[in-house]
Formats: structure tokens, C-alpha cells, sequence
């Protein structure tokens, strides 16, 4: 890539120029038999072979150039940008538990904290330890198949289902002595929750966070020190450092090129996250601190002899304390009590074994006499390692070419042929000579142009608008003549080349040739990543599909560094790697998106669920004080510190009227102070200054909310082509704008419709069996229309006509869907209806596609459930995501809707206190009802307590 005698021996004969004269020749004179008859050097027709002779051989001796010339461009010191290095396209963000167990103990105090020479850094993290949660501590919830409530204690009777979220993690971590000081914590634990927020993998997510605590261990060495030894400072400090590691081992860490040296491949040192301070191809064995750490002693004396200048070891003990116990029948094991590490020697080991006369470490000289080294000259030995920082891998510029020089064939010819005079004096015939070389300087300079378009051709970003280059052979002073002969027509001929090699023309219309041959590159290019561009393009707006595949290939390392990481509050890798296989809409790879203007939307279930609430307020909770300043509500009760948590979901009660503003979420937590944000919740901001009153006449009182969730109920909605009597047993439900499409329900699953007593009334609200109950089976699911056929067996009652049909409701019943989990490891994809509703396409093969290629790009272990959503529905959930983000994706309003609009469930019903609820506007009463009056907006009602 770099030699240029690599090429240039194998091709040099073949484009010298005596060579390609002589080809030239011979042509010509195969082609002109005997009329050519003198052919010395001054016949005019070879003087002009050898001028194009030498052009051409000058274009292929230019090609013959070392590749890193050919790609470098004047100004930059690398032929690719540094993201595109084996550092961050080799490696990936941590996925597996050692993963990032090497992340974190790559985190160094120099890239959290300002550098300062007189406090000396080190790595944050002494060790690291992540696990599953244990299958007793998992978050547990309950649903109720008889009210349709999910509630966080069990509910009454034998009947309900035990449901527990999977993908939740511990972690347990353990400073340096460094960072443990109590001035570095602080900074410390905040790198730790910046590090685990941006570090998160689709469908999994630490939930616990625990420091382990340093006790002290006091090993006793007695030693007995070779006889010819001086120096038993060095003694001291290899026995320091050898304990040290014992006692907590931190891993070796190696630089690129010494992996390199060792033999090791770039696929094999390039594996995992990218470590700035040193790879690890080895962690140290993992400790449980989980059930308690074990010291283990057996092998110590053999690495203590070992060192150099100890004779003989005469004893080594580990007196227990207060959290270390030996374990009983094993002379060298020792156990730490849950949540403890071992510190050797306390804060202070070196002035520990320093001091004079102590009994941790005592060294014996020949003769009995103890040498006792002073602590400066112990601290003077300890290996101080220098940190490494591996730089990000590079491949540097060649030499800077001027590839796209162009001498003209014209200005080689000799004096003789006149191509030199002032345009007045040019002859006809010196004329036509210069339009007969235009075609042959032409493909020459273009030649040149293409040569030195190769590094934007082959650029992975900043592509350019053309799918190559052309060069104006006339641009210099010299050829002052040859443009003013040519003047008349060049603007044209210019405009034509231009044309030849844009993707757009001035008009902004595709030239749909140049377009394709940039798709076969941005193809080939992406094939170096493993990955290829999208078959087809869901989009017909060709500038969008373009700029989407350029987005994706401009991204690649980071698409494929964050390939399972998700962030909520931004595009994640995985959506725009989506939107690149399916060819939908290149904003999505824009630095700053419109969150309301996406092509499709990813949800994962986990983030639409409350945090559990702390048994201590399961019973009514008086506060202390209810304060409200602009849109938040501050509560203060003594006790609630370290149980109350952000993301909880309590309910208010006056006790007065028994009024309740239910499911209100907790934002933030001070101490013995909770907030809630009134922007959150309708309920809370139309009821505040009822729980005010409330709070003054001490009648206000709070608790963890029973029910948090109530499963989906839908209206009945027959499809206008058919006829609803006493003998229909198979029959079409539709969902619409006000009933949405049931995105989890299943062939052959059951379904429940029974009449309600009121518009309003929930199923949880029954205290006796509904006067009407029918059971049906699903046959047949149209998704893209929206369409269920159901089936009723002939001994069930016969379905509702269609003039009752706003009545009755209908709920899956079935026993899988009452028993799925519907929260872990699970992801919606919304998409909008409109992509698939055309004319000229089978919709259900496009849907058929679009889910396959979706669920290709979604690890294995992650179901995926598709909502195709009408126009309307699709704008309006955008506006409500949006609105989720920008609030913090909190649980309140716009999650309840997000997780109603996916048919997961709705804000439990049944609110109480007829007196507080309010008569309604028109506009209220025309947003319940519609236009027409034959709507039914439950939600509208709920939102406004109408």
C-alpha cells in the first residue's frame, strides 16, 4: 500500500512511453497500411503520437503510485478519520458481564478529575462485580384476571398471576485508595451513574448499586532475609506489592503494541469496549461480595520465597477481626462478612510497617538482627507503572500528489505546428487541429480528475454531490489560445460534464445511472463493516433514501460500538441502523432530531413501568406538610428517607370526601421530602387546590397506589360490511382512531365481551356477574387493516347488534395472555400505515418484509411486537413521545398514554366523589362525543373528571 515499487516493477514496461508509442504506431499502421509511408520523428502524425503518448503513459505512471498517496488529500494527517480506527469498528460497548467489569476498571481519575501534579491519580475502581438479580429480590407484580388490575401486593383470592421482570442487575463496587478518600467519592459515584446510564443494553438495566466497605486486615510476617542481603527496603516493598495484589488483585494492563509483540491479532486485542488505559486480556478472578469474599493463604509462602532476599519465611498468620473469620477446618482460608473488602494494613500500610518495633512485618538479618527500613526509602521502591493511553489507531497520509496537474497534449507539440500564434493568426487548418485533440485532452484531464477523486469516491463521510470528477483541460495562462478557440462552445461542453457525473442536476432531479453507481459503492464500503445497504427503499424520495445510506455508513463506528446499547433520550444505534436496512428517512442520522418527526418509534416496555413502592406505606401516611410552588408539590414526612425513591407511584386521599387522585409519581427525593411535578398529571394539576384544602384541614393523607395498571378493554366495532343477528357466529371487529388495535392478541386466544352498566364503568368496578357474558376465538388477524375475526361457539349467547354495540366491551381472556410478561425483553415498533398504503404494492408482503428486516437487527433474546398505526394515530403518538422525552420520560400522563396507545393498559379507572368531578364545556362535551354525537372518548372524560 505504501511502496511504490510494489506496482510500479510489474506494470513499468507496459506504461513506459516507448511502449505505448510503439502500440500506437503499430495500430495506426495496421489501420493505414501503405499510405502512411514516413514515419521519422519529424512526421507530424508522430510528433502527435508522441505527445499523447507521453499524456497517457504520465496518467498511468500515476496510477502506479503507492495508495496512500492516491488517498491522501492535502491538510490531513490520516487517509481515514480516527473513528473509523480498529479501536472503536473492532471493538464494541460493553455487553457481557467481564465487559463491563473492564470498562469500569478503566475509568481513571485523570478523565474525571482536573489534573493536578500535586495529587497524583489513580484508576477509580480497585474491583468490579455485576450479577443477576436473585430470583427472591426481583421486581414482582401481580395481575388480577377477574379485575383486570396489575397491583404491586397480591390480590384477594387464588386466582391471580405472580409476574416478576427479568434483565435486572447488581452491581457491587470497590475503590482505589485513591478514589475511596472521602473527598473523591462523590465524583466518583457520579462517574459510576453517568458510566451505567450511557452504558445500558436493550432490555436489561442495573438496578442496584452497592459500595463495598474496606475493613482493615493485619497480615504478621516474620522473615528470615538472606544472608548477603543490603537492602531490606526492596524486600519490604516486593512483600508490600506481593500482599497488596493478594489481598485485591488488580489486572495487567498491556498496550497495543506490546499485544502486538506478543503475537496477539488485531481481532483478538480490538475485543470488547475500547480501554483508553490498557487492554486486559485477563480480569483477576472474580470475588463474590455478594455471599462475602474469601482470602484465600495457601499459595502466599511460595510466591514469598520467590523474592529476592528472603531466605525463609518463619511464620504468616491473619488474626480475624470484627468482619473477617477464619473458616472453620481450613487453616488458610478466611471469610469476610457480606459487603466487606479487605484494606492491608489499614489507610496507612506503608507507615504501618514502617513504624519501629511493629509486629505486621519483621525482617531478621543473619545474626538474629532486625532490620527495620524507614518509609521514604520503601516508597522510593513501589513500581509507579506510567498510565498508558491508548490512542486511537490511525492510518497515516502518504505523500501529497498533485494528481490532477494536466499539461495539454497541444502544448507538447513543437513550434512548427503553429498551435502557439495569436488567435488572429491561427490558420483553419490549426483550428480543426485543435478541436480534433479536444475529445483526446478531454479523456486525459478527465483521467487525471477521476485519479484525484478517488479519496472522495471511497470516503466513508463528507461524500461529495458527483459520482466522480472532470477536469476543463484549458485552465492555465499557457493556454490562453486553446480556450479562445474553444470559447464558443465550452460553457456547453463543461455543463455536459458536469451533468455526466452529478447525482442531482440543477433542477435537483436524480440521474438515476450516477445514483445507482453511488449505491454500489456506498454497498461495497459498507461491506468492509459486515453490513450491506438497504435492497430497496421503503421512501420514493430518493434524496432521502441516498442520505440515508450515507448517514448509515458515515456512522458506522458508532452504530456498530453502541449496537446494543439504548438510550431513551436520544435516537439510538439500533433505530437508525433500522431506518438504514429498511431505507426510511436520513434525519434520523442528523445531529439534532425533532423527536415528534420520526419515521418509526422504538419502546422498550421496562421504561413504562414504576418503580416498586416500600412496603413501610402500604396504609394511609399523614404528611407533615404539602407545599405547592408553580408546577411542583413538595411532602415532607419524617421516616421516608432511603424508602421513598424517584419513579414510585403513590395516591392522595381526602379523608373528608374519600376523594382520590390516583397513580401520581414521585420525581425527585430529598432526604425526608418527595416531589411530584404537576406537568405530569391532569389529575393532580386540576385536584391541587381540593388536596391544599385537604392538607390545611388535615384530611389529606397519601399511600403507595393499590392498582397502577388496568389491562386493555375495547369497544365493539363491526366492520360496515356485514349484517349482526341472533345467527351470526363468525363476525369482523375493527379497530378505529378511539379503540386501538389490539397489538398483543394472538390466533385462537379468547376473548370476553360483556355489556357495561356505564360509559364509565371498569371491569374491576363488578360486584356481580355481568348480565351478558360471551366468550369468543380469534381465527383470523389482519394487522394492516386493523381487522379480527372472531368466532362464538353455538352454545354461547349470539353477539351484540350493531345498534347496541356501544354498550358491550370486549377483553382478551385467554390464559397465555394472562400469563405473559409483557415488560422484559420486550420492544414495540410503531410505525405509521401510511408507508404500506399504496397502490402500487402488496401491503402484506412490504409488512411481511419490514418486520423481518426490523427484527434482524434485534439480538435473539428481545421479542418484538409491530403496532401499524392510521396517519392520525401515528402523528398523535409522535406528539405524545415527544412530550414523554421532554418531561424525562417520567411515569404520569403522556407514559399512560404511550402504554394505552400500545394496548399494554390504561390508568386505572374509578375514580369517587361525585362532587368533585365537573360539568363540561362544549368543547369538552364535542371532545368526548364528536361531531356526530356517536363517539365515546373515555379518556377525555378520565383526563377532565367530566
Amino acid at each position: 500500500m505504501r511502496q511504490h515499487n510494489e506496482l510500479f516493477p510489474v506494470v513499468k514496461d507496459a506504461i513506459s512511453f516507448e511502449n505505448l508509442q510503439a502500440q500506437g504506431e503499430k495500430v495506426i499502421s495496421d489501420q493505414s497500411g501503405n499510405i502512411w509511408s514516413d514515419k521519422d520523428k519529424h512526421d507530424p502524425g508522430i510528433t502527435l503520437l508522441d505527445s499523447l503518448s507521453y499524456g497517457v503513459s504520465d496518467l498511468a505512471y500515476r496510477h502506479s503510485l503507492p495508495l496512500t498517496d492516491l488517498l491522501t488529500i492535502a491538510g490531513k494527517d490520516t487517509l481515514f478519520p480516527a473513528e473509523f480506527g480498529p479501536q472503536q469498528t473492532l471493538t464494541c460497548g460493553p455487553i457481557t458481564l467481564d465487559d463491563y467489569r473492564r470498562a469500569l476498571l478503566d475509568l481513571h481519575g485523570n478523565d474525571a478529575f482536573k489534573i493536578s501534579a500535586s495529587d497524583p491519580r489513580d484508576f477509580l475502581f480497585q474491583d468490579i462485580q455485576l450479577i443477576c438479580e436473585p430470583k427472591s429480590k426481583r421486581y414482582k407484580y401481580y395481575f388480577n384476571p377477574e379485575t383486570l388490575e396489575y397491583t404491586f401486593t397480591p390480590p384477594s383470592g387464588d386466582k391471580f398471576k405472580t409476574l416478576t421482570l427479568r434483565g435486572n442487575y447488581w452491581l457491587y463496587w470497590i475503590p482505589t485508595r485513591w478514589a475511596g478518600k472521602s473527598a473523591n467519592l462523590p465524583l466518583v459515584k457520579r462517574v459510576m451513574e453517568d458510566f451505567l446510564r450511557e452504558n445500558r443494553n436493550l432490555g436489561e438495566n442495573v438496578v442496584q448499586v452497592t459500595r463495598v466497605i474496606s475493613t482493615p486486615i493485619y497480615p504478621e510476617l516474620v522473615i528470615e532475609l538472606a544472608d548477603d542481603i543490603t537492602d531490606a527496603a526492596s524486600v519490604l516493598a516486593s512483600i508490600y506489592m506481593l500482599l497488596e495484589q493478594w489481598a485485591m488483585p488488580m489486572p495487567a494492563r498491556f498496550t497495543t503494541e506490546a499485544l502486538q509483540a506478543k503475537g496477539l491479532t488485531n481481532e483478538e486485542i480490538f475485543d470488547g469496549p475500547w480501554l483508553r488505559h490498557g487492554w486486559i486480556p485477563q480480569l483477576p478472578t472474580s470475588q463474590n461480595y455478594h455471599t462475602g469474599m474469601v482470602l484465600k493463604m495457601n499459595h502466599l509462602i511460595n510466591q514469598l520465597l520467590a523474592v529476592e532476599g528472603i531466605k525463609r519465611v518463619v511464620s504468616l498468620t491473619l488474626p480475624e477481626t470484627e468482619y473477617l473469620h477464619q473458616i472453620k477446618d481450613d487453616n488458610w482460608s478466611w471469610q469476610l462478612d457480606v459487603g466487606y473488602y479487605p484494606l492491608l494494613w489499614g489507610a496507612n500500610p506503608l507507615e504501618v510497617i514502617t513504624e519501629k518495633n511493629n509486629n505486621y512485618v519483621k525482617l531478621f538479618a543473619k545474626g538474629g538482627v532486625r532490620l527495620q527500613p524507614d518509609q521514604k526509602s520503601v516508597e522510593r521502591l513501589l513500581s509507579q507503572e506510567s498510565l498508558i493511553n491508548n490512542a486511537a489507531s490511525t492510518l497515516p497520509a502518504g505523500k501529497v500528489r498533485d494528481l490532477k496537474a494536466y499539461t495539454p497534449i497541444s502544448r507538447r507539440l513543437p513550434a512548427c505546428y503553429g498551435l502557439q500564434n495569436t488567435l488572429q493568426k491561427l490558420k483553419p487548418e490549426q483550428r480543426h487541429l485543435y478541436q480534433f485533440l479536444l475529445p483526446l485532452e478531454q479523456m486525459l484531464a478527465d483521467g487525471c480528475a477521476r485519479l484525484a477523486f478517488l479519496p472522495h469516491l471511497l470516503a466513508f463521510r463528507d461524500r461529495s454531490g458527483n459520482i466522480s470528477d472532470t477536469l476543463w483541460p484549458f485552465k492555465n495562462t499557457e493556454d490562453t489560445i486553446a480556450q479562445q478557440v474553444h470559447q464558443e462552445y465550452a460553457g456547453t461542453l463543461k455543463a455536459f460534464q458536469q451533468q455526466e457525473i452529478s447525482l442531482f442536476d440543477d433542477k435537483n432531479r436524480p440521474h438515476h445511472g450516477n445514483i445507482n453507481r453511488e449505491l454500489d459503492i456506498l454497498d461495497y464500503l459498507l461491506g468492509y463493516f459486515g453490513t450491506q445497504r438497504a435492497k430497496r427503499p421503503l421512501t420514493q424520495d430518493i434524496h432521502d433514501f441516498l442520505q440515508t445510506q450515507r448517514g448509515y455508513l458515515a456512522q458506522q463506528p458508532e452504530l456498530g460500538y453502541q449496537r446494543d446499547n439504548i438510550r431513551i433520550d436520544r435516537v439510538s444505534a439500533l433505530q437508525k441502523r433500522i431506518a438504514a436496512r429498511i431505507g426510511l428517512d436520513g434525519t434520523i442520522f442528523k445531529e439534532s432530531v425533532d423527536l415528534s418527526k420520526l419515521p418509526f418509534y422504538l419502546i422498550e416496555h421496562r421504561q413504562l413501568l414504576p418503580n416498586l413502592p416500600h412496603l413501610d406505606f402500604q396504609h394511609d401516611q399523614t404528611p407533615q406538610s404539602f407545599v405547592i410552588s408553580d408546577n411542583i408539590v413538595k411532602v415532607k414526612q419524617a421516616g421516608i428517607a432511603d424508602k421513598i425513591v424517584r419513579g414510585q407511584l403513590i395516591d392522595f386521599i381526602d379523608i373528608e370526601s374519600k376523594f382520590t387522585v390516583r397513580a401520581q409519581m414521585i420525581v425527585a427525593v430529598e432526604g425526608n421530602e418527595f416531589s411530584l411535578d404537576t406537568k405530569n398529571s391532569i389529575q393532580l394539576e386540576k385536584n391541587l387546590q381540593l388536596l391544599q384544602s385537604a392538607s390545611e384541614k388535615n384530611n389529606l393523607r397519601w399511600r403507595n397506589s393499590t392498582a397502577w395498571l388496568e389491562d386493555m378493554t375495547y369497544r365493539i366495532n363491526y366492520t360496515d360490511d356485514q349484517v349482526i343477528d341472533d345467527k351470526t357466529k363468525q363476525c369482523r371487529l375493527q379497530s378505529n382512531t378511539k379503540s386501538p388495535f389490539p397489538a398483543l392478541i394472538a390466533p385462537k386466544n379468547k376473548i370476553t365481551i360483556i355489556k357495561q352498566s356505564s360509559p364509565l364503568s371498569s371491569i374491576a368496578e363488578f360486584t356481580d356477574e355481568p348480565e351478558f357474558k360471551l366468550v369468543a376465538t380469534v381465527t383470523e388477524i389482519d394487522r394492516i387493516e386493523g381487522i379480527l375475526t372472531i368466532e362464538r361457539d353455538d352454545n354461547q349467547l349470539p353477539f351484540p347488534t350493531k345498534e347496541e354495540s356501544n354498550q358491550y366491551i370486549w377483553y382478551i381472556s385467554d390464559e397465555n395472555y394472562i400469563s405473559s410478561d409483557r415488560f422484559s425483553f420486550v420492544v414495540s415498533v410503531v410505525l405509521n400505515r401510511g408507508l404500506v398504503e399504496r397502490e402500487d404494492i402488496d401491503q402484506y408482503k412490504l409488512e411481511e418484509w419490514i418486520e423481518r428486516e426490523t427484527l434482524a437487527e434485534f439480538p435473539a433474546h428481545i421479542s418484538l411486537i409491530t403496532h401499524w398505526l392510521a396517519s392520525e394515530n401515528f402523528d398523535d403518538f409522535a406528539k405524545t413521545y415527544q412530550r414523554w422525552q421532554n418531561n424525562g420520560a417520567q411515569l404520569g400522563d403522556e407514559s399512560y398514554t404511550i402504554l394505552e396507545k400500545l394496548t399494554l393498559g390504561h390508568l386505572p379507572t374509578g375514580l369517587t366523589g361525585i362532587s368533585n368531578m365537573f360539568i363540561a364545556t362544549e368543547a369538552q362535551r364535542l371532545e368526548v362525543v364528536g361531531e356526530s354525537g356517536n363517539e365515546w372518548n373515555t379518556q377525555a372524560i378520565i383526563n377532565n373528571e367530566l
